[in-house]
């Protein structure tokens, strides 16, 4: 009897313990839908998991989000579909949580070339894997690099070298460097997000003709149109939009979205897309600040009375940044010792920093900023020019040399062929933003921070600081409970369903 009541003693323990291991093995599964790819792994050897990762959260900000406390009830994946993209902006952070979180696809494989641009001419040198709100400080092997990869072919000014049009050449080259990774060749899509043209166009010309040609997914992550350097550059990648999705709709080989009211109109206007065809994704709302803002006690939440002032671009020394322009000469000397420049506060920040105090200050240069979306998602209380007042700015600039809102087009736009402004229904062309005050309130008027609730406005530096002084911390913590409570049951649930939309319109 007790031979055989040992074995069976042991075989119950046997099976409890597997039982618990493809328990762990399903949650694993079901966790890592994101994997990065880095140059010189010929397995994928940068995948992480969250269990490995997330600790890190400090000195790591590219991660996948908390599963347990993110991820919806069901058997996902929406869509039973692999996506290849390549790692060039820190959009590639929020795009992995939305996609994690929500297990939309089967698996987003993105390919990471590294902070050593061993690509430069082709890829950004500007790693997502560093962004936490600044750029790091970096090594001397590290500076090297970015150095070289000034003279490189394609390279452009400042610390990101971003893709531009291909030659003929370097198309071959840059397409056989991806088919040699076996997580390109064993995904049906491509994500085109920053920049979207020249590589998606890249892939339309080398995948054309073939039967297992990837699907595309386009996802500007700035204005369609960015980083092509020859006017006839843009036309080409507007008329290729016009057929994919004007001429070719119903064939489902590609999907166009948006990151912002501004680009769902803005690129209606230019190539004749449909605006109610064409989805909002808000790219930027970011889950995992969110969830780590929840962490930080209501008692310490908007506790302190400085205000901190965005943006903190580090690539833009002080003496040419606009923002900072703008800070030092218009707002500081009216608004006084109440508003301080985030980087005289903390050199390096974190959402648990910020959240911290009352408000921020804002004066926006683009349509849509990610650092932005991803404080409001914090639930920060956000002051930003009145649309009046920013088109003051805009139009008034006392010095060329400090624009605002100068991240807004490129000045490369081009009409797709059989397409006019006219025929677009918008009143201005985007062009005359910086010249017509009409043409720039009907567009500006579609950026983020006006299309969105509980945003705080300001007519002038002494306006801001009248508001400043009066808003209470009472006032800022419950301006940040409703933001919270928007963000987690409207922002992000319309991120979602954006990503959803965008999905179904790829064919089988």
């Amino acid at each position: 009897m007790e031979p055989s009541t040992l074995s069976r003693s042991t075989w119950i323990t046997v099976g409890v313990f597997l039982t618990v291991a493809l328990v762990l093995l399903g949650i694993l599964h079901e966790a890592v839908i994101f994997e990065r790819v880095v140059v010189g792994s010929d397995t994928g050897g940068g995948r992480e998991t969250v269990a490995s990762t997330f600790s890190s959260v400090k000195g790591y900000r590219q991660l996948p989000v908390e599963v347990r406390t993110l991820s919806p009830p069901g058997n996902g994946p929406f869509r039973k579909i692999k996506v290849f993209t390549v790692a060039a902006h820190n959009m590639v952070d929020q795009i992995a949580q939305i996609l994690s979180a929500h297990k939309l696809i089967e698996k987003t494989y993105f390919y990471d070339f590294g902070p050593y641009c061993e690509f430069a001419q082709f890829i950004s040198c500007w790693s997502p894997f560093h962004n936490d709100g600044l750029d790091p400080p970096r090594s001397p092997k590290e500076k090297a690099a970015l150095d070289a990869a000034e003279k490189l072919p394609g390279a452009r000014g400042g610390k990101k070298h971003h893709v531009t049009e291909f030659t003929a050449e370097e198309k071959v080259k840059y397409y056989e460097i991806l088919k040699g990774r076996p997580e390109f060749r064993s995904s049906e899509a491509f994500l085109c997000i920053f920049p979207p043209g020249p590589l998606c166009r890249l892939m339309l010309d080398m995948e054309g003709g073939l039967r297992t040609r990837k699907k595309l997914i386009i996802l500007p992550g700035w204005r369609f149109d960015q980083n092509f350097k020859q006017p006839n550059d843009s036309c080409n990648w507007s008329n290729d939009l016009h057929r994919l999705f004007v001429e070719r709709k119903g064939d489902g080989l590609a999907a166009l979205g948006a990151i912002s009211l501004f680009d769902v109109h803005h690129m209606h206007h230019f190539i004749g897309v449909p605006v109610i065809e064409i989805p909002l994704i808000d790219t930027c709302v970011n889950p995992t600040w969110l969830a780590r803002s929840n962490r930080v006690p209501d008692g310490d939440r908007a506790s302190k009375d400085l205000v901190l002032y965005f943006p903190a671009r580090k690539n833009y020394p002080d003496r040419f940044d606009p923002n900072n322009y703008i800070y030092k000469r218009i707002l500081k000397p009216a608004v006084g010792d109440i508003l301080m420049k985030v980087r005289k506060v903390y050199p390096r920040f974190e959402v648990e920093d910020l959240v911290r105090h009352k408000a921020v200050v804002w004066v926006p240069y683009a349509p849509t900023i990610c650092a932005l979306v991803e404080q409001y998602s914090a639930g920060i209380t956000i002051f930003v020019p009145s649309l009046t007042y920013l088109v003051q700015l805009v139009l008034n600039a006392t010095d060329k040399k400090f624009p605002t809102m100068y991240d807004t087009i490129t000045g490369r736009e081009c009409y797709a062929e059989g397409w006019t402004a006219k025929e677009s229904g918008d009143p201005y062309p985007p062009g005359d933003m910086f010249g017509d005050e009409g043409a720039a309130r009907y567009w500006l008027n579609f950026s983020f921070f006006y299309t969105r609730p509980f945003f705080r406005y300001f007519d002038s530096p002494e306006d801001l600081k009248v508001k400043l002084q009066t808003f209470t911390l009472s006032e800022a913590k419950e301006n940040s409970r409703r933001i919270r409570h928007y963000a987690s049951h409207s922002l992000i649930p319309s991120a979602v369903d954006g990503w959803k939309t965008l999905l179904e319109r790829l064919g089988p």
